[in-house]
């Protein structure tokens, strides 16, 4: 089981490099991990929400309580595969009518979102404030502001 190459090449051009970086270290480094993160941008995220390695990934880290971590259209991934039913999540505003089809999840419009062992954030925009809260949430609250001050960062 790996994901496809083809899935990381149709990530979004600016994700290209990561993603193909990500499809090796799966390979070759199979979990548990830190953290599954879950990029947003299409069609990166339908592929991610599409994919059975993913779910697979997903799965496992969700059964042992392991960090899990969405941004912007990422979260429907989160749907695809059925993980974190129950949680308050946010998404990308477009996202919104999608991740609430079915009444799985509760919704939040907080910039970014923790609950329980998941992390969702709306996009863009909160992507340094939801780096941020996995980096608080792995290493804590002190290194999150070392790495903070230098970002010049509005409080």
């Amino acid at each position: 089981h790996s994901l496809s190459l083809s899935l990381s090449l149709s990530l979004s051009l600016s994700l290209s490099v990561i993603a193909v970086k990500c499809y090796v270290w799966w390979f070759v480094f199979k979990g548990p991990y830190d953290v599954v993160l879950l990029p947003g941008g299409m069609p990166g995220a339908q592929n991610l929400a599409e994919s059975p390695a993913v779910k697979e990934v997903l799965k496992d880290q969700d059964g042992r309580k392991g960090l899990i971590a969405a941004i912007c259209a990422g979260p429907t991934a989160l749907l695809a595969h059925g993980i974190g039913y129950g949680s308050t999540v946010t998404t990308h505003p477009g996202m919104k009518e999608k991740m609430m089809a079915g009444d799985h999840y509760k919704y939040s419009e907080a910039r970014v979102q923790k609950d329980g062992h998941y992390i969702t954030s709306r996009g863009p925009g909160t992507s340094f404030e939801f780096a941020l809260t996995i980096v608080e949430e792995l290493m804590g609250a002190e290194v999150a502001a070392q790495v903070k001050a230098p970002l010049i960062m509005k409080d």
